[in-house]
């Protein structure tokens, strides 16, 4: 059940940091319910889970499209963090796209210290504005 394994990565979101838990306002859990479900429709939905002694220890939200995987957004309880939950659950989400035949394994925005320990690198992102002539 997509909604109830949302509810879930709300969770474990939530209980990463303070600031994950205040991002995600009423609206923002609306958006992600909606997408998630076009997503799945469509395909594109990697929503995984990590359980530890029958508990439910990380989440991890990608988008797989054409040749990527995208990392959206992650969630991890911090009662698991001697166990590095969330970094063996991207591990595993790794493998299973080198499996399964992608080409990049895109972190996405941010410069996260545990980007660059799975080999992360920073790549330019440009904003372009175009003004139409008056």
């Amino acid at each position: 059940n997509l909604s109830e394994e949302v509810e879930e990565f709300f969770r474990l979101h939530s209980k990463s940091k303070k600031e994950k838990d205040e991002f995600m306002e009423d609206c923002r859990r609306k958006f992600f319910l909606d997408f998630t479900a076009r997503f799945q429709r469509n395909g594109w939905l990697e929503l995984s889970f990590l359980k530890i002694g029958g508990e439910m220890a990380a989440s991890l939200l990608n988008f797989k499209y054409q040749e990527r995987v995208y990392v959206y957004n992650s969630g991890f309880d911090p009662a698991f963090s001697s166990y590095s939950a969330g970094i063996a659950l991207i591990g595993q989400s790794i493998k299973a796209a080198i499996e399964e035949g992608y080409r990049k394994y895109d972190f996405l925005r941010g410069d996260e210290g545990y980007k660059y320990k799975f080999g992360a690198r920073d790549y330019p992102v440009y904003r372009i504005r175009i003004l139409s002539p008056e």
